[in-house]
């Protein structure tokens, strides 16, 4: 329940007001640090994954990761009409979120598939850390 709570609390909460700071910021500059800060809380849920970290350091991270990824596709929306022609908005507004979630999709197999051939050569999650500093 705590997971699904996570997942769509970025909807309720910053989805509705996302819109008001993006159209006073600059889109640009919303877009860039947008960018950085999701992928800085990326790395910081990983390292509490690879860590052993339990519940509630894991939800707070993917929270916030969600919470800014939430300003970053409202404001690539919103700037979808100044950078695409008229006759293809449409077309852009479906393919933006749509790949979004084919890569999420993909992004799940390799890592199941890499998780898999760590477990199986690695009991643990901090063995396959250590194993990987040595292969890597």
């Amino acid at each position: 329940m705590t997971s699904f709570a996570v997942l769509y609390l970025p909807y309720s909460l910053i989805g509705p007001f996302a819109g008001v700071f993006i159209d006073r910021w600059s889109r640009r500059q919303i877009m860039l640090w947008t960018a950085l800060l999701r992928s800085g809380f990326a790395g910081l849920t990983a390292i509490f994954l690879v860590t052993g970290a339990r519940h509630l350091p894991i939800w707070l991270a993917a929270l916030v990761v969600l919470g800014v990824n939430r300003f970053f596709l409202s404001s690539l929306s919103a700037a979808l009409p100044h950078v695409v022609q008229d006759d293809e908005l449409i077309m852009a507004n479906s393919v933006g979120p749509t790949s979004g979630t084919v890569m999420a999709f993909i992004g799940g197999i390799i890592s199941d598939v890499y998780g898999s051939a760590q477990r199986a050569e690695c009991p643990s999650i901090a063995d396959a850390a250590d194993s990987s500093k040595r292969w890597g």
